[in-house]
């Protein structure tokens, strides 16, 4: 039975963001914008044909007169159906379940022999385990400095601590004893990496995708940065910077905040002021060649968005997302739908 209080909750905040999204400014001001009248008719005819109110027009640059929203993938109707359905979630041989759990994901990758931040700590409502699963004390960690706290199952940032010292963690100990979390080593961007923002490791987003019977290929790709916002994370929903990459490695000119964010689009890194264009993402052929190999081991996974970051010793496997979101790519990399209802159709024509 349908939840109709639910349903009319949701629709009415629709049409709320619909209305914010309307009185924000333009991220293109320079440019000649669509009236309010054809903005609002643009935003609610997304709203009727997707089944959802489009956060992203203004970022998008849906506003600006002469653009076209049906070259955007939507994320609940078009994008989040396909995605689960050809990744198989909630169904037998899904191995999405991987991607979820940061200890699995871990393990798994460490057991392909691909570069992934050390685990070395396990904890399930507050008892805690080493690496291999073996009951260890939390005082075992005594001598333990400088790492992360993250939820197992935490996303877009969420839940990540910085620990710096033993006190730390266990000061930590009433928000332990329950749910699930991993203690990672912290690992360091290499300074040419650094150089876009210090305070965190400024992963590179890389989507793949793999059509059945073929060797995955690169979908799309962009460099994601923190600031002084995000603190050690580098997420584009927590308040960080997103950019697109070209073919040769280079950043492309403009960088953007989420549409929730202040700021806009800014051809500079906000805090470290670096110029985006001039900027040459160090080993970046090797970065996207670490994801493809990621998702070489995984036959039946058909997208994931994996993030990579670039340390002294190379490319470094920090997550796989299968949730990888239609924004920020149509953001730093370009529109989708046509690229992605074509991959598609081809898989349906594969598996019939």
């Amino acid at each position: 039975m349908k939840d109709y209080t639910k349903i009319l909750r949701r629709h009415m905040d629709d049409l709320k963001l619909i209305e914010k999204t309307l009185d924000a400014p333009s991220y293109y001001p320079e440019k000649e914008r669509k009236s309010r009248e054809e903005r609002k008719k643009d935003l609610l005819a997304w709203k009727k044909e997707r089944g959802e109110a489009n956060e992203h027009y203004n970022v998008w640059g849906l506003d600006i007169k002469g653009s076209d929203p049906s070259l955007f993938l939507d994320y609940s109707k078009a994008f989040r159906r396909e995605r689960d359905r050809l990744n198989r979630r909630g169904r037998r041989g899904s191995v999405v379940g991987i991607m979820e759990d940061k200890f699995m994901f871990y393990k798994t990758m460490k057991g392909f022999g691909l570069p992934v931040p050390e685990v070395f700590a396990y904890i399930n409502n507050g008892v805690f385990f080493d690496a291999a699963l073996n009951p260890i004390s939390i005082d075992d960690l005594r001598d333990k400095k400088d790492y992360f706290l993250k939820d197992a199952y935490g996303m877009k940032g969420k839940e990540v601590v910085h620990i710096n010292d033993h006190e730390q963690l266990k000061a930590l100990g009433n928000k332990l004893s329950s749910g699930d979390y991993i203690l990672q080593e912290r690992i360091k961007a290499s300074a040419e990496a650094s150089v876009l923002y210090g305070g965190s490791i400024n992963t590179i987003r890389i989507i793949t995708v793999r059509q059945t019977g073929e060797e995955p290929r690169l979908f799309a790709r962009f460099q994601r940065m923190g600031s002084a916002a995000t603190g050690n994370v580098d997420n584009w929903s927590s308040g960080g910077v997103a950019a697109g990459i070209k073919d040769n490695g280079y950043l492309k000119d403009i960088g953007y905040f989420r549409f929730d964010t202040p700021g806009g689009c800014t051809e500079r890194h906000p805090d470290s002021g670096i110029k985006f264009a001039s900027y040459h993402i160090p080993g970046y052929d090797k970065a996207i060649e670490l994801a493809l190999e990621a998702h070489r081991h995984f036959h039946n996974l058909f997208s994931c968005g994996w993030d990579v970051a670039i340390t002294e010793g190379g490319p470094v496997l920090v997550e796989g997302n299968d949730c990888w979101g239609s924004g920020s790519p149509q953001v730093c990399d370009r529109p989708l739908k046509k690229e992605w209802d074509e991959l598609v159709k081809e898989y349906d024509r594969r598996t019939k």
